[in-house]
C-alpha cells in the first residue's frame, strides 16, 4: 500500500462560510484586559491589520475569496512551491509525491473541518438588526462536497484526498431534526474512503437536481 500522509485539522472556508458577526459580538463581549492582550499580542488583530500593509489579511482574503475546489487547488499549489518568493521555503510537493521529514508520501489524506455556525437566538447587543444571520450547515456541506467533486475534475491525478470531518452545533437542533440531520448525511457511512466517496457524490448528484432553478429577468 502506497504511504499516505494525514492533515486532520484544516479548513477550506469561503467568505459566506463563517458569521463575521458571532465573531465581533464574541470579542465585543469580552473582559477589557483580555481583549486588550489578543490586540496587542504578535501575530494577532493589530500585526494582521498593521503588518506589512495587513500582509496576513490580504493573504487570507485572496484564498477566501475563492471557491473551494479552487482553495484545495491552491493548497496543492503552496505545496508545489508555486506561491514561493526568493527561497522562502522549500517545496514539499516534489513530481507528484510530498516530502515530510525524509520520507515520500504518495498521497495527502486532506480533512477539512466543517463547522456548524449557526447562533440561534437573538443578539445580546443594541444592533438595530439584533438578530444572528442565519448559516444554515448544509449550504456549507454542498459547497464543499462539489468543490471536492471540482478538484477531482480538474485534477484528477491530483495528491489530495479530501474526506471532509462534519461538526454539528447540537442548540441548532431538536431531537428530531438531528436524528433527520444524520440520517441524511451519515446514513449511508462506511469505513471504506472509496465507498464513502461514492455515497458522498451520489449525495450531491440528488440534492443538486432537485436545487429550484434562478429565474432570470431580461429587461428592455
Amino acid at each position: 500500500m502506497a504511504p499516505e500522509f494525514y492533515d486532520v485539522h484544516c479548513h477550506a472556508h469561503t467568505l459566506s462560510h463563517p458569521s463575521f458577526l458571532a465573531l465581533l459580538e464574541t470579542v465585543r463581549m469580552r473582559k477589557i484586559e483580555t481583549l486588550y492582550n489578543q490586540a496587542s499580542s504578535f501575530n494577532y488583530l493589530t500585526s494582521s491589520l498593521l503588518y506589512k500593509g495587513g500582509e496576513k489579511l490580504r493573504n487570507t482574503l485572496a484564498v477566501m475569496e475563492n471557491e473551494p475546489g479552487d482553495i484545495f487547488g491552491i493548497m496543492e499549489d503552496d505545496l508545489a512551491g508555486c506561491y514561493g518568493k526568493g527561497g522562502e521555503s522549500e517545496a514539499l510537493l516534489k513530481n507528484g509525491r510530498l516530502l515530510v521529514g525524509g520520507t515520500y508520501y504518495d498521497t495527502l489524506i486532506l480533512v477539512p473541518l466543517l463547522i456548524d455556525f449557526s447562533q440561534p437566538g437573538a443578539l445580546q447587543s443594541d444592533a438595530y438588526y439584533n438578530r444572528y444571520p442565519h448559516k444554515p450547515i448544509e449550504a456549507q456541506i454542498l459547497d464543499i462536497l462539489t468543490g471536492i467533486r471540482a478538484y477531482r475534475t480538474k485534477r484528477p491525478s491530483g495528491l489530495l484526498e479530501i474526506c471532509p470531518f462534519l461538526g454539528v452545533n447540537p442548540k441548532s437542533h431538536t431531537p428530531d431534526s438531528m436524528e433527520k440531520f444524520l440520517n441524511t448525511w451519515f446514513l449511508g457511512f462506511e469505513r471504506s474512503r472509496q465507498r464513502s466517496a461514492m455515497i458522498f457524490e451520489a449525495l450531491v448528484d440528488s440534492y443538486l437536481r432537485y436545487l429550484p432553478r434562478p429565474q432570470l429577468f431580461l429587461g428592455g
